[in-house]
């Protein structure tokens, strides 16, 4: 039982579940590897790739760098600014940063939060 990590898709497999579906820019790690990520992950570290492809794990986005919850234009304008991250993953399959996905996931939740705060969309209201 063989496990790998692709750095395009910043995820892991394993041979015996995926098979050839494993991605051509997978590289394989040992056990133990896996299952120190799997911890560091746990506590709160962020997956990321080294130049050679290889997992790492690194340091949490702060929540200084999070986008605040406003009126929501902050988050809008940048989903808008880093639309173009997805647009290069559809066209080449080159991975959106780890800290850009982060990003655009707090801000399209803070987004969230705030149209479920808007009076008409509140339950019982």
């Amino acid at each position: 039982m063989s496990k790998f990590y692709s750095k395009s898709t910043n995820g892991f497999y394993d041979e015996d579940l995926h098979g050839t579906a494993v991605p051509t820019d997978a590289v394989k790690i040992t056990e133990d590897t896996y299952h120190s990520i799997m911890i560091g992950q746990a506590k709160g570290k962020t997956l990321t790739s080294d130049k050679d492809g290889q997992p790492v794990l690194s340091a949490p986005v702060s929540q200084a760098d999070k986008p605040a919850i406003t009126d929501g234009r902050d988050q809008q304008r940048y989903l808008a600014s880093t639309d173009w991250y997805v647009l290069r993953l559809v066209e080449t399959a080159q991975a959106i940063p780890p800290d850009v996905v982060a990003k655009r996931k707090a801000a399209r939740d803070a987004i969230s939060t705030i149209n479920q705060q808007k009076p008409g969309n509140r339950p019982n209201a």
